[in-house]
């Protein structure tokens, strides 16, 4: 009993702590204090409130720990029923903090695009952003190959495959001057390869991103057993913040 009065004061400073700093931002905050497992009861008011996003840190878990329990911000990611951030702080220079706290650096931040719905969403949100100029974008897309038995070089000859890059082109430059209303230095970065999150998390990291953007296309059961969706692998492996949005359609039928 001792001990959880010392978790329940530890916590109630916490809350008070944190409302305070964003309330200092000008934000309208309502404080909750909850009981249980936070994989469950996150996202259970996540869906009380009707949230437009849950934003949570990122603990790391060993392999083995992960493989048998799965991180916290991992479940909320999965079970939330709206977007979801998950912030990550590294102490060699990358996460959302430092360009956040007046330090004067623009904030670096990759969009991966496909052409689903929750891509465009993740698009609309990035454009409601007041972002200002405050921000580096690169827009990101990944054409993903197959590679066994060299079919990739099959592929990359087929007509169809020429129309699909000059497509996905013309999509990403449509995006990167939307974006380019709200700030602008965009780019954009179209990729050939195996594995899509490989591809995205190579770009981040040699850019020292601090946010990857990305819409959640769910897998069923097994595939997320055996591989994860591009958006989980990317929350899981990001050097960096990883927001990932979740397209309200796409929420009802899940």
């Amino acid at each position: 009993a001792e001990i959880r009065e010392l978790m329940r004061r530890s916590a109630v400073e916490l809350v008070a702590e944190t409302s305070a700093a964003l309330k200092g931002r000008g934000l309208t905050v309502a404080e909750r204090l909850l009981e249980g497992h936070p994989a469950r009861e996150i996202p259970r008011l996540a869906e009380e409130l009707d949230a437009d996003i849950v934003a949570v840190g990122s603990r790391g878990l060993g392999g083995v720990e992960r493989f048998l329990l799965g991180s916290v911000s991992e479940k909320v990611l999965q079970h939330a029923p709206c977007s979801c951030l998950i912030g990550r702080w590294e102490e060699s220079g990358g996460g959302a903090a430092p360009a956040a706290s007046g330090s004067g650096r623009a904030l670096d931040v990759i969009l991966a695009l496909d052409r689903s719905e929750s891509a465009r969403a993740a698009l609309d949100m990035l454009l409601s952003w007041p972002l200002r100029d405050r921000a580096r974008v690169a827009v990101v897309s990944v054409l993903e190959l197959i590679t066994a038995y060299r079919m990739d070089i099959r592929e990359r000859l087929s007509p169809l495959w020429r129309q699909e890059r000059a497509d996905t082109k013309t999509f990403l430059e449509e995006a990167a001057t939307a974006l380019r209303g709200v700030t602008a230095e965009v780019d954009t970065e179209l990729r050939e390869g195996s594995d899509a999150a490989e591809e995205i998390l190579e770009i981040a990291s040699a850019r020292g991103a601090d946010l990857i953007v990305a819409g959640y296309r769910g897998t069923n059961c097994i595939e997320r057993f055996v591989l994860g969706s591009t958006s989980e692998r990317l929350a899981r492996h990001a050097p960096c913040s990883v927001l990932v949005v979740r397209e309200r359609r796409e929420l009802q039928a899940d």
